[in-house]
C-alpha cells in the first residue's frame, strides 16, 4: 500500500468496471468484482484509515536462535 492517489483509485475503478462488463465471466465473479468496486476508498481519509487498520494488527516476526 502506498500513499493515496486519486488517479490510481480511478484506474482501479475503471478496470473493475471493465471486468464487470465482460460477458464471458460468471455472475459469481461479477458479484465479487462489484464488491471490490464498492469497497474502493473514495478519499484519502478513508484510505489512510484502512491502511492503519491493516498495519496495526501486524505482529513482528519471532525468530528462534
Amino acid at each position: 500500500m502506498g500513499p493515496y492517489s486519486e488517479e490510481l483509485q480511478q484506474k482501479r475503478s475503471n478496470y473493475l468496471k471493465k471486468l464487470i462488463a465482460d460477458t464471458n465471466i460468471s455472475d459469481d465473479m461479477k458479484r465479487i468484482w462489484k464488491q471490490h468496486l464498492n469497497n474502493l476508498a473514495v478519499n484519502e481519509d478513508e484510505y489512510n484509515k484502512r491502511v492503519k487498520e491493516v498495519y496495526e494488527k501486524v505482529q513482528p516476526w519471532k525468530t528462534f536462535a
